[in-house]
């Protein structure tokens, strides 16, 4: 599958590279676009996700019909559309006016404007691209809360808190990390959970650099902590 949405720090160009789930049950306990789930699409997916409006377009994702997604209009600003969208139809066209941001925009970006990059942002194409993957993602469930509410079962925890200097960029950006990592320690299954470099509270290894035009030196370093089978 191809993302459903575009959120800041999302793994989706990561997650080949990351490799394939090593059980059939995958946990996103910091859900935000799911990019790991979305791109290899197991058998059986839980997301826990603290941000309201993160877990409210998920939840409408999972549970709109096609022909709904279908009707949302083509627009250049949030307030263009009809007034009985819902909010969470709202959202979803929100961070498609833009790329990779923390929180719906309110209006086309200049790069969503362009010609010749219009395409990679909300119009028919990708609205009908969505609606084609919704069967995709009807058996997973989505849980409004913290990390810790996560299911105690065996599985493949994909977990990719809020970076640490990155944070501030999130609306609930803080996660002590002390807690997270005794957390981690104690799932079942195959643990991976994703950081920056130089972040030390799990033993992280150096894992990749990804283009980002988010950062001053045009890249982002990539760390990873695995554990488990």
């Amino acid at each position: 599958m191809n993302p459903f949405f575009l959120y800041y720090g999302g793994k989706y160009r990561l997650a080949q590279r990351l490799g394939a789930p090593r059980h059939p049950h995958v946990i996103e306990p910091f859900g935000g676009s799911c990019g790991y789930s979305v791109y290899w699409s197991p058998p059986q997916v839980a997301i826990i996700e603290r941000d309201p409006i993160i877990f409210g377009v998920w939840d409408y994702l999972i549970r709109t019909p096609e022909r709904e997604v279908l009707a949302l209009p083509i627009v250049d600003c949030i307030d263009e559309l009809p007034a009985g969208t819902c909010q969470e139809g709202r959202d979803l066209v929100g961070f498609w006016l833009n790329r990779a941001t923390s929180e719906p925009a309110k209006r086309r970006s200049s790069w969503a404007r362009h010609p010749d990059t219009r395409y990679m942002f909300w119009g028919p194409q990708i609205r009908w691209r969505i609606a084609s993957q919704l069967k995709h993602i009807r058996h997973w469930t989505i849980r409004h809360g913290d990390y810790r509410q996560a299911p105690d079962i065996e599985a493949h925890w994909h977990i990719d808190p809020p970076y640490v200097a990155a944070g501030r960029h999130y609306r609930f950006g803080y996660v002590g990390r002390r807690a997270l990592a005794d957390w981690c320690k104690q799932r079942k299954g195959f643990v991976q959970v994703c950081g920056a470099s130089g972040e030390d509270y799990l033993p992280f290894r150096r894992f990749a650099a990804l283009h980002s035009h988010n950062s001053a030196r045009g890249f982002s370093p990539e760390a990873i902590c695995e554990f488990g089978q």
